[in-house]
């Protein structure tokens, strides 16, 4: 059953692909999960915050956690079918960001269980 936080990402995907209609075939939607990634941008958002305020130099905190920075950009910038589930973890570990993951969870559990993320 989907949460009501799920019921109105998958409204915003909706909208999403008519627009995206217009310049994209239907091979492009089944490649994308649309719907996971409105979803999974409410997180990389507030993490990229948080690691901003931990340490505002990308490169600078990738090395001192020995994180590959592509990698890491690629949770920052929302590309869930890219994440690795352990490094996500490690990285939410590196930035004290457990509370926010269990909060997204709590409203898009069905997301996080699709990537592996519980």
């Amino acid at each position: 059953m989907k949460t009501d936080w799920e019921k109105a990402a998958e409204k915003v995907a909706k909208t999403v692909k008519e627009v995206l209609l217009r310049n994209f075939d239907d091979e492009f939607f089944k490649k994308a999960d649309v719907m996971a990634a409105v979803c999974f941008k409410v997180l990389s958002d507030l993490l990229k915050k948080k690691r901003v305020k931990m340490n505002e130099d990308f490169k600078a905190f990738c090395k001192s956690h020995k994180f590959t920075q592509y990698k890491i950009r690629d949770i920052e910038q929302g590309r869930m079918q890219d994440i690795d589930p352990d490094l996500f973890a490690k990285y939410v570990k590196a930035i004290n960001a457990e509370a926010e993951l269990e909060e997204w969870i709590s409203k898009f559990p069905n997301v996080a269980k699709r990537y592996k993320l519980i």
